[in-house]
């Protein structure tokens, strides 16, 4: 039933301004209407050198419950950004500004496509070879992640300087503050589970269902 031959520790890539030698090699979605994460898309990066990996995850958009129209809209229109901001890191502009759709699946699958993705391993022919410099923040003191705001990915088609926000960007953990109940608070750079990454983002399930049998959820 147990066989650790079969897995292999994960190594996140840490915190940096400007992370160099990463490439795109994978980008799955969860394709299970019972998860709460269903919808969810997942890019895939791999810092050559270390063999560290980035996983940045995007949920299908939900309202909040107190949430206004205003404020959902433009957590939308910021996550659109983000994702048109990968995908322009692999696509020239003329390609990459056409790509929308009706609806989060819609555009997923418009995204993926136009990224070359094999819908049955999950590998985009149109970035696994691409070099490309990432910003990786540290998220709730515990956890390598892209910032929420762009601009984070750096190409040779598309080159950017990355800014630090001080208010936001965290690149080193915090001090812990002595607590009678908790002596230490030890960060670690470890990926999020995905009810916590949800619960950080205040997205769920909130995709169409819709039926594959492809193992990268397309």
């Amino acid at each position: 039933m147990y066989d650790n031959s079969q897995v292999s520790d994960i190594t996140p890539i840490k915190p940096g301004v400007r992370v160099e030698g990463c490439r795109l090699v994978k980008i799955t979605k969860v394709n299970d209407p019972g998860k709460n994460t269903h919808g969810a898309v997942t890019f895939h990066f791999i810092q050559d050198k270390t063999k560290a990996v980035l996983n940045h995850m995007e949920f299908a958009p939900k309202k909040g419950e107190k949430q206004t129209d205003e404020k959902f809209a433009a957590q939308v229109k910021l996550q659109g950004s983000r994702i048109a901001h990968i995908t322009r890191a692999y696509l020239v502009e003329d390609v990459a500004k056409t790509i929308g759709g009706a609806n989060w699946d819609e555009y997923i699958k418009n995204t993926v496509t136009a990224l070359g993705v094999d819908f049955n391993t999950g590998v985009p022919s149109k970035t696994v070879n691409v070099i490309v410099a990432l910003k990786v923040v540290l998220r709730d003191n515990k956890y390598s992640s892209l910032p929420n705001v762009p601009v984070f990915i750096s190409s040779d088609l598309n080159p950017k300087d990355f800014t630090i926000n001080p208010e936001y960007d965290k690149f080193v953990p915090e001090m812990a503050q002595p607590d009678a109940a908790r002596a230490s608070n030890v960060a670690t750079f470890d990926a999020p589970p995905a009810t916590q990454q949800a619960a950080v983002n205040d997205f769920g399930a909130g995709a169409t269902p819709s039926s594959t049998a492809h193992p990268s959820g397309f």
